[in-house]
This record gives C-alpha cells, structure tokens and sequence, in this order.
C-alpha cells in the first residue's frame, strides 16, 4: 500500500513536470511514431465518456510512461517508472476512496490532447514548457479532489 502525504504528492508533481518536461523535448528530437500515444489519450476519453474509472486511470498511467518512452533515454525511462507506477497506485485508492467520477478529468484530458498535438508540431522547448504547465494544472486537480475527499471524511 502507497502512503503519500499532500507535501509528497506536491513534491512527486515537481519531479514529474521535469522528467516528463525533459521525455517531451527529447521526444521531439528522437521524431517518434505518436501512434500508441494517441490512441492511449483517444481511449482516455472513450473511458471518461464512458465512466470508466478504471479504464481512465490505466491509459493515463500508460500515457505517461508512453510519453517518457519516446525519449529513448534509458535513465530518463527507468526514473519515470520508480515514480510513476507507485504514484498511479497512490492515485487510484485516493480515487476509490473519495469516488470521484471520471467527469474529474475533463480538463485533463484536453491537456493530454494538447502534448500530442504539441510534439506532432515539433517544438521542444515549446512541449516541454506545456508539460511543466500542466504538471502544475494536474498537481492542483489532485489538490482539489485531495480538499473534496478530506471534507468528505469529515
């Protein structure tokens, strides 16, 4: 079981702008094939339509790792997976646990669209930033959710 406290998420938030940041701009100098990450955001959102939960929170997860594995960087690669596979685990009994509906990523998902289309244009730097950006917009989705569950254990 995954114990992490609000500043631990904070801190895995930051860590994971950066590492996904850096996959993002190595990503567009390596000129991968985005197929298996577009369909990854594309079965995100048939899960999300769909309310399903879990389906949603294993394509992320899975959209994540996709997103370093295009760096071709081996450590980059082997970094990402120490702190994304106990993260999604974290992630998903904090969802069980507050039932959140799949409606809590709506925006998330737009943004998940937005770095395929951004590494699809080929502009590193620029992909890098958005994906530090949305790390951030992401980090504070979890905050809400974080608020939400706290007051309904109240």
């Amino acid at each position: 079981m995954v114990h992490l406290s609000e500043r631990d998420v904070a801190h895995i938030y930051h860590l994971r702008g950066a590492i996904e940041g850096l996959a993002a701009r190595l990503a567009v100098a390596a000129r991968p094939n985005l197929t298996v990450l577009q369909a990854t955001a594309d079965v995100m959102r048939e899960s999300a339509i769909a309310g399903n939960l879990d389906g949603l929170l294993d394509c992320d997860m899975l959209f994540h790792l996709e997103l370093c594995e295009l760096s071709r960087n081996p450590y980059l690669i082997e970094h990402a997976r120490r702190i994304l596979l106990p993260f999604f685990a974290f992630v998903r009994m904090r969802v069980a646990a507050s039932g959140q509906q799949t409606s809590a990523w709506d925006k998330d998902l737009e943004a998940h669209q937005r770095i395929v289309d951004l590494l699809r244009e080929g502009d590193g730097e620029v992909v890098e930033v958005y994906v530090k950006k949305a790390m951030q917009r992401f980090a504070k989705t979890a905050y809400d959710n974080w608020e939400k569950r706290v007051s309904h254990a109240s």
